[in-house]
């Protein structure tokens, strides 16, 4: 079942109902912010906003995750060297 564009008013009320809803709150800030523009730009604008703050959290993902990795080599590392010490002074 295709949804149907919205094509009702598109005012204050509206738009607070609509940032209210899509940001889980609606500041003062926000609603200036979105003051004055069309539906179609207030939902681009929410878009752009929402897919900058995916990327910076798959971003902040990957760095994550490399460090991990990095950590897990070093203990890695070290293990190995501390076995290669061992078995080389005859240690049991």
């Amino acid at each position: 079942m295709p949804i149907t564009p919205y094509t009702g008013p598109f005012g204050r009320p509206e738009l607070q109902h609509l940032l209210r809803r899509s940001l889980f709150g609606c500041t003062v800030a926000d609603r200036a912010h979105f003051e004055g523009m069309g539906l179609d730009e207030v939902v681009d604008e929410l878009e752009a906003q929402q897919a900058a703050a995916e990327a910076a959290a798959d971003a902040a993902d990957a760095k994550l995750r490399e460090q991990r990795r990095e950590e897990r080599k070093e203990k890695w590392d070290e293990r190995v060297e501390n076995l290669r010490k061992k078995f080389s002074r005859g240690e049991k």
